[in-house]
């Protein structure tokens, strides 16, 4: 509830160890509450940093997988707070945004599955 709410803002930084993570969505979670992230560059939470560093927003540091993540200690906590990026995570990840981004790329995603574009039909029950 808001006791834990109040707690993840007093933090300085969000540590995020895990070389597994498939979406990142601590990461998000950790920057909306307004704290940097210190994670591996792998799939997850890689990407999610280095989107928003497409859009203008520094979330979080990067640390190559092979190497400590400790490296990135100092860079991380040097980002400080980053408030300023809740409105934009709110935005670019709400329900609409993440419907219109998945509606945009259904055709690509048939296409790399080798489906056409032409509207499936299910098979009829016996």
């Amino acid at each position: 509830g808001e006791e834990l709410a109040q707690y993840v803002r007093s933090l300085n930084l969000h540590v995020y160890p895990c070389k597994t993570d498939t979406l990142g969505l601590v990461v998000l979670e950790a920057a909306a509450s307004g704290i940097p992230t210190l994670a591996y560059d792998v799939q997850g939470p890689g990407d999610t940093i280095k989107e928003f560093r497409k859009m203008g927003g520094e979330i979080g540091c990067l640390v190559p997988e092979d190497r400590p993540l400790a490296e990135g200690f100092e860079s991380a906590l040097a980002l400080g707070k980053i408030d300023r990026y809740r409105d934009l995570i709110q935005k670019s990840h709400s329900v609409q945004a993440v419907t219109d981004a998945l509606l945009k790329n259904l055709p690509k995603i048939d296409e790399s599955l080798g489906r056409s574009n032409q509207q499936q039909t299910l098979p009829q029950a016996a």
